[in-house]
């Protein structure tokens, strides 16, 4: 009796190990793994949900100085006119503080546009020093994981 639950259990160990081998013949290594599933094809709805390909989201970083010269409650006045005028108005999402990421709010991607608008307000605002706006990147994974956006 003891040799015949040895027995399943190598066999179930074994197509464990089988199932676990990708085409190219490698095993145990993860990361090989996760390469070879994002290579796949995928279907429309998948795409759709994981946001990638056709589906695909941009938006951009943004960063500036608040000068020390300007009241508390200027700079209070100034984060109420940035949020409503810049980024609302435009149907736009803000996360951060002095250095943050702009999105479109809901699906879709902000574009060239908006990033030309939310830069030039910045730089039109009393106060305001070393804007830096980056360029358009994927917004959920972000520039640097080219494997997630098959």
């Amino acid at each position: 009796m003891t040799e015949l639950v040895f027995l399943a259990m190598s066999s179930a160990r074994a197509v464990h190990e089988t199932n676990t081998t990708d085409p190219h013949g490698t095993q145990g290594d993860s990361s090989l793994l996760m390469n070879s599933r994002s290579d796949r094809r995928r279907s429309r709805r998948l795409r759709k949900k994981l946001r990638v390909g056709e589906f695909r989201e941009l938006g951009f970083a943004v960063g500036f100085r608040v000068s020390p010269a300007l009241s508390s409650q200027d700079v209070d006045e100034l984060w109420n006119r940035f949020i409503l005028d810049a980024i609302e108005a435009r149907g736009l999402a803000f996360g951060g503080g002095h250095e943050g990421f702009v999105t479109r709010v809901g699906r879709g991607s902000a574009t060239e546009a908006d990033r030309d608008a939310v830069c030039a307000w910045l730089a039109a605002q009393r106060g305001v020093e070393d804007v830096k706006v980056g360029p358009l990147e994927d917004a959920w994974y972000g520039p640097d994981e080219p494997g997630q956006r098959a």
